[in-house]
């Protein structure tokens, strides 16, 4: 069950932290939150300037939140939503197919699933995962290094046996790792903060995504996050009749006809 922090006071929440965590940062994020809270947005605008406001408080150069579907059978992260601040396009279809590929799935699982066996949430440092050495040979490496950032922290959680939403924070390249103060702090706003659970609840098995092609599935992501066409062709440097032939095979896969059937297939009402 998810708390909301901004009910709460900094001197509450020193008793469950460790002495990493900077409390002058806690009253800010409860400050934050409580703003926020307040202007009476909607839950993506609300989670947008969460995250500005976290990248601020770690000292980060970009995030994204995301949900989806992920299970022990699934050979990649299929996020289904995504908000992200500070990233570029390019970068943005960099991270989302890093979540495709499988083999860095895998590689990325095991140190995960080494540390939290069958923990429900979590949240880690890159360094409590690989040391610098065994960092630079991952291909999650490789790939970050291309867009710029070779430091991550993360968080998530799982909201059923297949649903997850999780956090994700970048540092550009050159800067120093993040620090367990951050890991406390995010730990704490991941599991405090309202609208970074789901409010839309997967009904489709993971498997039926999972099941589509990598570019498929890019192009199913950009759908949901209500890019159009013409914008999904510019970030993935290919034509909008080619978009337009992905379109018609997930819809063939799905067995839908509209984008509103689809979605109805992977949502349902808030």
């Amino acid at each position: 069950m998810i708390e909301d922090i901004s009910q709460r006071n900094t001197s509450e929440i020193e008793s469950e932290m460790d002495s990493d965590l900077a409390l002058d940062k806690v009253g800010r994020l409860i400050a934050g939150v409580a703003r926020i809270g307040e202007m009476r947005l909607d839950v993506g605008e609300c989670r947008s300037k969460t995250l500005t406001l976290l990248v601020e408080l770690i000292d980060a150069t970009s995030a994204a939140w995301a949900w989806g579907v992920a299970n022990d059978s699934a050979e990649s992260i299929a996020a289904i939503a995504t908000v992200e601040v500070g990233v570029t396009a390019s970068q943005s279809a960099a991270i989302i197919n890093m979540g495709l590929d499988p083999k860095m799935f895998e590689e990325f699982r095991r140190p995960i699933t080494e540390k939290w066996k069958v923990a429900a949430r979590g949240t880690d440092l890159r360094t409590d995962l690989y040391d610098d050495q065994q960092w630079k040979t991952t291909r999650m490496y490789a790939n970050l290094i291309e867009g710029g950032y070779d430091e991550w922290l993360h968080s998530f959680q799982y909201e059923s046996s297949e649903t997850w939403s999780g956090v994700f924070f970048l540092r550009q390249a050159g800067l120093a790792p993040f620090q367990p103060a951050d890991r406390q702090l995010i730990d704490l706003a991941m599991r405090s903060i309202p609208w970074f659970g789901t409010t839309l609840e997967v009904v489709c098995p993971a498997q039926s995504s999972v099941a589509l092609t990598t570019r498929q599935r890019m192009v199913l992501i950009m759908q949901f996050n209500g890019l159009s066409r013409k914008q999904i062709a510019s970030r993935l440097e290919i034509s909008v009749d080619t978009v337009g032939d992905h379109m018609k095979q997930i819809y063939e896969h799905f067995h839908v006809n509209s984008a509103g059937e689809l979605a109805a297939i992977f949502l349902r009402g808030r």
